[in-house]
């Protein structure tokens, strides 16, 4: 991207005329970067049936299958609250998560995508409290 944004200014060095053209260039390129940039943030929250993992493990008891999906349903709703504030990287893993969980039919994917959540999160919080500047004790 560097060197197609050099090429157009060098054109438009060498050709008065075609400063209109990287005009228009530069806007495109940058206007398609900065897409692809909002799209890579605002993943979209994966969804998925719990009622069909819940009922194909759990389908004999209906005490089972009701406390599976309360689980589900609880941990949906706090996943869901909390997904505009997960970074990018965790959104993906989580977002793997699930389609790999409910691939394999477990029943409890939301509650075990949450969990993975929680603890990227605070990996996330440890990494940059490391990386925060050493404090100094002042009397």
């Amino acid at each position: 991207m560097i060197v197609a944004l050099l090429v157009l200014i060098l054109l438009a060095l060498l050709f008065p005329g075609f400063m209109r053209m990287v005009a228009l260039g530069l806007l495109l390129i940058i206007g398609f970067a900065a897409a692809q940039t909002a799209r890579a943030d605002e993943a979209p929250f994966p969804l998925f049936d719990p009622n069909q993992a819940c009922e194909r493990i759990f389908g004999q008891s209906r005490l089972a299958f009701n406390h599976c999906i309360d689980i589900e349903q609880t941990t949906y709703k706090l996943l869901k609250a909390s997904w505009g504030d997960l970074s990018a990287a965790t959104k993906i893993q989580c977002a793997s998560m699930i389609t790999r969980l409910h691939e394999q039919g477990n029943p409890y994917v939301y509650q075990n995508t949450y969990e993975l959540s929680q603890v990227l999160t605070y990996q996330d919080d440890v990494r940059r409290s490391m990386a925060a500047p050493k404090r100094h004790f002042t009397p």
